[in-house]
């Protein structure tokens, strides 16, 4: 029964995919999203909503996935800018080596007492797991 107990805690803990969990519950590549996206934008104020799951990247598993709004699908302006985005994506995936990605939502906003910002975007990663780039789409 021991051997069983510590199977099944091992096979948990590596399933965090060797990612430490600090205090804050946040993961490394979680903290390096959150430092890349705040260092690129330097909002007032930001809250990280939700991390996607870091998968190996797939040009057309993301446009099947992202490309076609599923929220504003209705909006001719949220459709533009996921095309646009998903050319863009294109034309980067040509340029630089591109191993994995992940959707990142977070919030911004000007003034404590204004409403929060939403923002989607997908974070590109390299072969090391640093961050090469990013795009917003609209859900």
């Amino acid at each position: 029964m021991k051997n069983i107990c510590t199977f099944i805690l091992l096979a948990f803990s590596l399933n965090a995919c060797g990612q430490t969990i600090e205090k804050s519950g946040k993961t490394e590549i979680e903290k390096k999203v959150e430092t890349y996206i705040i260092d690129k934008i330097k909002p007032k104020f930001y809250h990280s909503i939700e991390f996607g799951e870091k998968k190996s990247f797939d040009l057309n598993q993301l446009i099947k996935d992202y490309k076609v709004p599923s929220i504003f699908n209705d909006e001719p302006k949220a459709i533009q800018k996921n095309n646009e985005a998903f050319e863009w994506l294109k034309k980067f995936n040509n340029e630089v080596s591109i191993a994995y990605s992940m959707s990142f939502i977070f919030g911004t906003k000007e003034n404590k007492s204004d409403a929060w910002d939403s923002y989607w975007v997908i974070v590109l990663f390299d072969s090391d797991s640093n961050i090469v780039g990013h795009f917003y789409y609209a859900p």
